[in-house]
């Protein structure tokens, strides 16, 4: 494949309920292994909850999902915000990883988090996934703690990140080529990206 394929963001919605449960049944056992949020697999009811949290009449969670060609490719979310301290996840598909999307995904969280006025953002990592890592240390997250899972026996890292009152109104520029030329400055809500190496997993 040649050529660049716009990859867009948008909220979370009910109808998106179905695609978000194929994407997070799609992803492979090694991501699951470092992003389970909702286990091991989940069912459309779930995500549908997940989706009603992000309605007007709730907004207890800002869920963003990053599309190419109508397929779910990334999500990014930020729930409890009911509360001091809002959770930070991100996940991108197995294909599409090594493109920049979880760095986009996560900076458009990010601005969200800053518009709804949170003020603290903490999430849990894996301690070998420096990949995640070194998104999180980008984006100003600093480690606070460290603990082993007695379930699945892996050290976990806390990190957090303060949130600026003050928020830029467009996503930066993106560290990454496309036919060897730059990825343009974008508005959040769309973003020029190389294609997946292999074709992203449809839902089931």
């Amino acid at each position: 494949m040649t050529g660049c394929k716009p990859v867009t963001f948008a909220r979370l919605h009910v109808e998106d309920a179905e695609r978000l449960c194929g994407f997070y049944n799609g992803l492979s056992p090694e991501a699951i292994r470092t992003f389970r949020p909702l286990g091991t697999a989940t069912s459309v009811a779930v995500c549908r909850e997940i989706a009603r949290d992000n309605t007007p009449e709730h907004d207890v969670r800002c869920d963003i999902l990053a599309w190419r060609e109508g397929v779910i490719v990334g999500w990014c979310f930020l729930w409890k915000l009911d509360s001091p301290e809002a959770l930070f996840g991100l996940a991108v598909a197995d294909a599409c990883r090594g493109q920049g999307i979880g760095s986009a995904l996560a900076r458009q969280v990010m601005v969200a988090a800053a518009g709804r006025g949170v003020r603290r953002v903490v999430l849990t990592v894996v301690k070998d996934n420096l990949v995640a890592r070194k998104i999180y240390e980008r984006l100003s997250f600093t480690v606070y703690g460290e603990h082993i899972d007695p379930g699945d026996g892996l050290t976990y890292l806390k990190m957090a990140a303060a949130i600026p009152t003050a928020v830029p109104s467009r996503v930066g520029r993106v560290s990454h080529e496309c036919n060897n030329q730059p990825v343009p400055t974008v508005t959040p809500s769309t973003m020029a990206l190389p294609p997946c190496t292999t074709p992203p997993l449809e839902p089931p």
